[in-house]
């Protein structure tokens, strides 16, 4: 391992995985390849505000319109850090895409990502605020900026509302342009 000629400020502890891996590659006198670690690195602490898409998560069938219907599966994965959705509206609608939803602590708020088989992708910041969770970025539409979100809402153990809604007046008013029912799969026995 080279090591610089300048001196080095101290390092304030490290927050991220990332980091973690690299303080540990850096103090490390092994290769990258090299697998063993003597102190593996622990899953970090949940933060404020991880925990606030938690009633999203499971099975679900979606319905919407008169009788369309699909499914979502909605699970928390990389140490219950990150939220990953698969929608699949088949077969009341060809829209097949997934999200990923994470908490940043700086922004005080959740971020997600959703991608789609028609080639979408928007990248969504906001948050909980006791009875919804409502999501938001900017996009254009005929040459015009807009805004879009969606809500989550009427949050029960077992069902939810969600609904896709946009702001041609800078948030001002909003028109529902796609409302889902969310009723949670409950696992048959044998």
């Amino acid at each position: 391992m080279q090591t610089s000629p300048y001196p080095t400020a101290p390092r304030a502890a490290p927050t991220s995985f990332w980091d973690r891996v690299r303080l540990h590659l850096e103090n490390s006198e092994s290769t990258m390849t090299d697998t063993g670690v003597s102190n593996p690195i622990a899953p970090a602490a949940a933060l404020p505000g991880d925990r606030q898409f938690d009633f999203w998560l499971g099975d679900w069938d979606v319905t919407w319109g008169e009788g369309q219907k699909g499914q979502n599966h909605v699970e928390a994965i990389l140490d219950r850090r990150v939220i990953m959705e698969q929608f699949d509206g088949r077969p009341g609608s060809p829209l097949r895409g997934m999200s990923l939803s994470v908490y940043s602590p700086a922004l005080k708020a959740w971020r997600q990502t959703w991608v789609d088989a028609e080639g979408s992708y928007w990248s969504f910041t906001g948050g909980f605020d006791g009875t919804c969770m409502t999501l938001v970025t900017d996009d254009v539409r005929d040459g015009r900026p807009v805004q879009l979100r969606m809500v989550w809402h009427n949050l029960a153990a077992d069902s939810l509302d969600w609904s896709w809604e946009r702001s041609d007046d800078a948030g001002q008013t909003w028109l529902a342009l796609w409302q889902l029912h969310y009723a949670r799969v409950i696992a048959r026995r044998p």
